[in-house]
């Protein structure tokens, strides 16, 4: 019998994207000094980027858009930061109208089952069984990806076994933005030394470019994906996990 938890959040990235303005330029570090929750930065002619190591997280702020990355589960710290640059950064650049809206969460689900039957498994429950009339015998790995749309947003779905040793080229941790230099490379270890050793990948990516919007339509996107981020792993975990294997 395979035992599995609940999907855990490993990273969130959030973007927008504006029409880029030359004035922009001289607003980058006057905009990055009135941010708090950030103790160390960098910048180039390009940006600035804004650090917390102690809790994983940056903001990248540039002349045409910015950046939240977060490699953590704490979804108060994501919200609270993303509400902050919502508030401050749109009105001190004078930005109205947006291009891009795109969120992009990563999933583990730990399983207490071998790698080959979660193949096994992810397999029969992603893809057609009909191709197994054509295909050898025995499969090794599987990758679901696909792309859907709606009358709201676009999707990129990504879901897949995984062992430790080559999660991390999944989740993709930041080290140099969420890691101190001076212990970066034991903290680093440390992170992949605590990832599950086999699990199931989860990655969803909901994005919005058709059209220009709005502060508050951005808002709205926002609060929308976040509801969908709060059912459709979990749908997507029950889905491959539930025992009916037809």
């Amino acid at each position: 019998m395979i035992i599995m938890n609940a999907p855990k959040l490993y990273k969130t990235i959030f973007e927008l994207k504006y029409s880029p303005m030359l004035s922009y330029f001289n607003k980058l570090v006057t905009i990055a000094e009135k941010i708090d929750g950030y103790p160390d930065w960098e910048t180039d002619l390009h940006s600035v980027v804004l650090m917390n190591f102690e809790k994983h997280c940056s903001l990248a702020i540039k002349f045409d858009s910015f950046n939240y990355a977060q490699d953590s589960s704490e979804s108060y710290l994501e919200e609270s930061n993303i509400d902050a640059v919502l508030a401050l950064v749109p009105k001190e650049f004078g930005i109205k109208e947006f291009k891009r809206f795109h969120v992009r969460k990563k999933y583990l689900t730990t399983v207490s089952s071998s790698y080959e039957e979660i193949v096994k498994i992810s397999n029969i429950k992603l893809f057609s069984q009909g191709l197994r009339h054509f295909m050898p015998d025995k499969i090794s790995d599987v990758a679901y990806i696909a792309n859907y749309e709606d009358d709201h947003f676009k999707y990129k779905i990504n879901i897949g076994p995984t062992f430790r040793q080559q999660t991390n080229e999944l989740i993709r941790f930041e080290q140099s933005r969420h890691l101190h230099p001076k212990n970066r490379s034991h903290k680093f270890l440390e992170v992949i030394n605590g990832y599950p050793e086999i699990s199931l990948y989860i990655d969803i990516s909901i994005d919005r470019d058709d059209k220009s919007f709005s502060l508050n339509e951005t808002k709205e996107y926002l609060s929308e994906a976040n509801k969908i981020f709060e059912e459709l792993p979990i749908n997507i975990n029950n889905y491959i996990f539930k025992k009916d294997l037809r």
